[in-house]
C-alpha cells in the first residue's frame, strides 16, 4: 500500500517514487471549502509533479492554508456558477507545458501515476484520458458507478484550446485537431483515478440542485417551455443506468444512483419552468414569495 497523507492508495506497482519526473508537470486543482480532502489529494502527487497550483474559489475554511503549507501556489478566484472556467487562470499560470488537472476529491493511484509517467517520457501522446472510479453513496460497484469513466485529466497545454473555453457545464477544454490522444486502461482499485464523489444522499442532492441550476441557465433559450415529451429523456436516463448500465446488480444503491441521474434531468426541466415565471432568473425564496404576494393582491382586487 502506498501511503498518501491520511489515505492509503492501493498500488500494484509499489509506491510513487519520491524523485520528480525528468519532464516537469504542473498540477492544477480547483477547490472551494475542501479542507477535509485537499491534503490527501495534494500529497498523493507531491512527489510526482514539479509544481502545484490551487485555484481557490472564496473558501471559508482552511483550504487555502493547507494548500500553501503543502507547497502549492494558491490563486484566489471569485465564486462563479460555471466554476470549471475558474481552472483557466491556474492553467495559464503554470510554468510547465504538461498539466495534470484534478479536483480535491480525486486521488490517482501509484500504479496510474507510473503509467502516466511512462506516457509522458515516451512522448507518444499529447492528451490523456484517465480511468476514473466514482465512489459514491457509501460504496462502489463497477456497473452502477460506470467504471471506468474516462476523464481528460493530463495534457500538453500547447495542444489544448485553453483560452477558447467558455465553461459550459459538463464540458472540458478541447484538444486541437492534431493532438495525439490516448486512453489509459483502468483496473480497480490499483490502476485508476479514485473519485470520492457524492458520499451521501444529502450531499448529492444539494450538488444536483446547483448543477441543474447552471444547466438550466446555459442550455435553454429564454423562451423555453417544458413540454410533455421532454419528460421522456429523464425516464430513458433511469432505464439506461438501471438496466443497460447494470445498476440493478448493485441492489438498492444502484437503484438510487439511477434515480438520482434521472432526477437531475427532471430538476433541470423544473428549474427552467421556474425561470419562465421570473423573467429568466432562478428565484430564491424571497423572489418566489414576492410573486405569490402579487398574485394574492391581484386576486383581492378582483374579489
Amino acid at each position: 500500500m502506498a501511503q498518501f497523507g491520511n489515505f492509503e492508495t492501493p498500488s500494484t506497482k509499489g509506491p510513487v517514487k519520491s524523485s520528480l519526473l525528468p519532464v516537469p508537470v504542473t498540477l492544477v486543482l480547483l477547490a472551494r471549502n475542501e479542507e477535509v480532502l485537499i491534503g490527501d489529494c495534494l500529497t498523493s502527487v507531491s512527489g510526482w509533479v514539479d509544481e502545484m497550483v490551487v485555484v481557490d474559489m472564496e473558501s471559508r475554511d482552511a483550504t487555502a492554508d493547507i494548500a500553501r503549507n503543502l507547497g502549492a501556489l494558491v490563486l484566489s478566484h471569485p465564486l462563479i456558477g460555471n466554476f470549471d472556467l475558474a481552472r483557466t487562470p491556474g492553467i495559464l499560470a503554470a510554468r510547465n507545458d504538461w498539466i495534470l488537472v484534478l479536483d480535491a476529491d480525486e486521488i490517482p493511484t501509484a500504479g496510474l501515476l507510473e503509467t502516466l509517467g511512462d506516457i509522458i517520457l515516451s512522448n507518444r501522446s499529447d492528451v490523456v484520458h484517465l480511468p476514473r472510479a466514482n465512489l459514491s453513496l457509501s460504496g462502489f460497484h463497477p456497473a452502477a458507478d460506470g467504471f471506468p469513466e474516462m476523464a481528460l485529466r493530463l495534457f500538453l497545454r500547447s495542444t489544448m484550446d485553453i483560452e477558447g473555453y467558455r465553461g459550459k457545464i459538463h464540458t472540458f477544454y478541447k484538444p486541437r485537431a492534431d493532438a495525439r490522444v490516448a486512453r489509459v486502461p483502468g483496473a480497480f482499485p490499483g490502476h485508476c483515478l479514485l473519485h470520492f464523489t457524492n458520499p451521501s444522499l444529502g450531499f448529492v442532492w444539494e450538488k444536483t440542485s446547483i448543477y441543474a441550476s447552471e444547466e438550466a441557465k446555459s442550455r435553454f433559450p429564454a423562451d423555453f417551455r417544458p413540454r410533455p415529451w421532454h419528460l421522456i429523456h429523464p425516464v430513458r436516463v433511469f432505464f439506461r443506468r438501471w438496466i443497460k448500465g447494470g445498476g440493478w446488480r448493485d441492489g438498492w444503491r444502484g437503484f438510487w444512483l439511477s434515480w438520482l441521474a434521472s432526477a437531475y434531468h427532471f430538476l433541470v426541466l423544473a428549474k427552467r419552468w421556474e425561470m419562465s415565471l421570473h423573467d429568466g432568473q432562478i428565484p430564491d425564496a424571497a423572489m418566489a414569495r414576492d410573486r405569490m404576494r402579487r398574485i394574492v393582491r391581484k386576486a383581492s382586487e378582483k374579489a
